[in-house]
């Protein structure tokens, strides 16, 4: 019997080794026969890559000697100005990527708050050179900077600036947002009032779309209440409600292009609102062909979901399309997770995964306080992040649990992008708050520091010192293709000793992948060098969009491309995360396909073009045009996989 066992084991073993040297004289066989098809040579290449790089890290940090990337964002506080007088004092800033002088490579704004905002040109190679002052942005660029959107706003083909200003300031020069106006040589005008934007309303971040679908961009702009409504239960809620509702008490506002100007229409577009926002997007959620918008309030003010009406007005449908929504909402994202051809929403909270921490740093749930709200029509709000799936008739399903990104700790960005080329858009996001003030212990610990210390009060200095302080690392998630993400930050990203808030991705060396730049408080500026191009096995498509005359760079233009069993669908809009906006060029992972049978591009007007049989991993360069309706401009192979493979053998 065991002379059997052990000849049958035998067996097993030399059966075994013949089926892998079959596997190797095929995959040998495959590169022979695909000499001539470059595609089919990158997949195998990959793939044998990957074996050998399954720990490596996707994101590399790129040192500060590298880059030459010096910014740090400063947050300074005294007894005057601090959390107290104004709660937002640790809300971060946002970045903004985008090529100011067209020469192919983005460039990199980063807002300050106690510190000027910088902006530096790409120099190539990951190089870049600090252009603040030459530029002529460092002279208007006092104030504390929160959202940054780089935008062609007078449609000439450059991008222009714009940024949005609030902080613990009463002088009225510190809080109207800047408009940089981009000459075309290297230098900027700071022209706010001249376009009917210098908007005074302690302003958070930008979203510019085409609401009417005129050919030109409108521009919604959420803000922030000059001073904190005091936090009671219901019997002052009725009164709260009931002056917004009046537009007694009112933050946001919204601006028509009205050749060229800017005009107020934030109570003729149903766009009338009040709470402390910290982000929105933009989208045409529902598909109708309208932009709508979702707006994230912080607090008890319910995020609001506006819906565009395709008649100049919005209507806010949270209440009737979703079942419940985030209370604490900072960071948001539209995008598209199960390639279904809808866009899902995503909105982050405060919300440790670690429970201890969430007892301590959370705010318990007040059960009467919980339904007043309910009561007054103030939404079912729970303290997580919410992944909203999108069942196709506007109407969502809420499954942030279930898909493993529900909490994330103390989350500002969110992002999603297709890191690994796999099809599946994977989710990146930053953490971290320089002071936890909402220490739950911390009344506790600051009487301890009063009987230690043998006094009765303590400074502002001894206070602070008692204050938590603490770094959050960033998070990577990986999306699984099965609604669920998987938590891949220990070997996707290079994770450093900061807290980041605004972060944005774009092909910083036109490599063919996503690179990010993230905002730090208290530390250097980041830039991450993605790997992907040599790490990942899965193909991709770069497009770059030339829009009609009056949108230059063809915002809200939606991208589908249809497959057998699924539909990757992308619309064209740059501002998402948190206090930022995203570069112009579409990197789009496709996985395994090889080739694209069809691309979709539906154009602001309703036109709508069609390309068949595109090939991977090349950029397009894709413009509009009435007569012809599409023009593919130039088609270069932009993935270094192949080039990389040849050097190592």
């Amino acid at each position: 019997m065991k002379k059997s066992l052990c000849l049958l084991l035998l067996t097993l073993f030399i059966l075994s080794c013949q089926s892998d040297n079959k596997k190797v004289t095929a995959s040998t066989n495959e590169i022979n026969k695909t000499e001539l098809d470059i595609k089919n040579l990158n997949k195998v290449i990959v793939s044998d890559l990957n074996k050998n790089n399954e720990t490596e890290n996707f994101f590399e940090l790129i040192a500060e000697e590298e880059t030459s990337i010096d910014f740090i964002n400063k947050v300074n506080v005294d007894e005057y100005k601090n959390f107290k007088s104004y709660p937002q004092i640790y809300n971060g800033a946002g970045v903004s990527v985008g090529d100011i002088n067209n020469d192919g490579l983005p460039d990199i704004y980063l807002a300050g708050n106690s510190v000027k905002d910088r902006l530096y040109l790409n120099k190539g190679n990951f190089k870049f050179k600090d252009i603040t002052e030459e530029s002529g942005i460092g002279k208007e660029n006092y104030g504390w900077s929160f959202g940054v959107n780089m935008i062609d706003i007078n449609a000439d083909g450059y991008l222009d600036i714009y940024v949005c200003k609030a902080g613990p300031y009463k002088e009225e020069k510190y809080l109207r947002n800047r408009l940089f106006i981009n000459n075309g040589d290297g230098t900027f005008n700071e022209e706010a009032q001249k376009y009917g934007l210098n908007v005074l309303g302690f302003s958070v971040q930008s979203a510019f779309f085409d609401y009417d679908l005129d050919g030109d961009l409108d521009v919604y702009i959420a803000n922030h209440p000059p001073t904190e409504v005091k936090k009671g239960g219901a019997k002052n809620l009725t009164k709260l409600v009931d002056e917004i509702k009046k537009g007694i008490l009112r933050t946001d506002e919204f601006y028509e292009n009205v050749n060229g100007k800017f005009i107020n229409k934030t109570k003729e577009a149903n766009l009338l609102n009040y709470g402390y926002k910290n982000s929105l997007i933009v989208s045409d959620i529902n598909k109708d062909g309208f932009p709508d918008l979702y707006v994230c309030s912080d607090y008890s003010q319910p995020d609001l979901y506006y819906l565009n009406n395709g008649n100049k007005t919005f209507t806010n449908i949270i209440n009737e399309n979703l079942e419940h929504i985030t209370y604490n909402s900072m960071g948001s994202e539209l995008s598209d997770i199960n390639n279904d051809g809808f866009l899902d929403i995503y909105v982050t909270d405060m919300a440790p995964s670690d429970h201890i921490k969430s007892k301590v740093f959370m705010a318990s749930m007040d059960t009467k306080k919980f339904h007043s709200f309910v009561d007054h029509g103030m939404h079912y709000q729970y303290m997580l992040n919410t992944l909203q799936l999108n069942n196709g008739d506007n109407t969502f399903r809420e499954i942030g649990q279930l898909a493993g990104i529900d909490k994330t700790e103390w989350t500002w960005a969110s992002l999603f992008l297709d890191i690994d080329f796999d099809g599946n858009k994977d989710l990146f996001i930053t953490n971290g708050i320089k002071e936890n003030t909402n220490d739950n212990d911390l009344n506790e610990k600051l009487k301890s520091r009063q009987k230690e210390l043998k006094k009765p009060t303590l400074s502002f200095e001894e206070f602070m010192e008692v204050v938590p302080k603490m770094i959050t690392p960033n998070q990577v998630y990986k999306n699984n293709g099965d609604l669920t993400f998987t938590n891949t930050s220990s070997n996707w990203i290079d994770n450093n000793n900061f807290n980041s808030n605004g972060a944005a991705y774009a092909d910083l060396d036109n490599d063919g992948d996503l690179d990010l730049v993230l905002n730090n408080m208290d530390a250097v500026a980041s830039v991450y060098e993605n790997k992907s191009e040599e790490r990942s096995s899965g193909n991709l498509i770069a497009i770059k969009l030339k829009g009609p005359k009056s949108n230059p760079f063809a915002l809200g233009a939606k991208i589908s491309i249809p497959f057998e069993n699924k539909t990757i669908y992308h619309e064209h809009y740059t501002s998402r995360g948190y206090l930022s906006s995203t570069g112009y060029k579409i990197i789009i992972g496709l996985g395994s396909e090889k080739i694209i049978p069809e691309l979709i591009i539906d154009w602001n007007d309703g036109t709508t073009s069609i390309i068949n049989d595109l090939e991977v991993n090349k950029e397009y360069g894709i413009s509009y045009d009435k007569t012809t309706k599409t023009a593919i401009e130039s088609s270069v192979v932009t993935n270094k996989m192949i080039q990389r493979y040849f050097q190592k053998i």
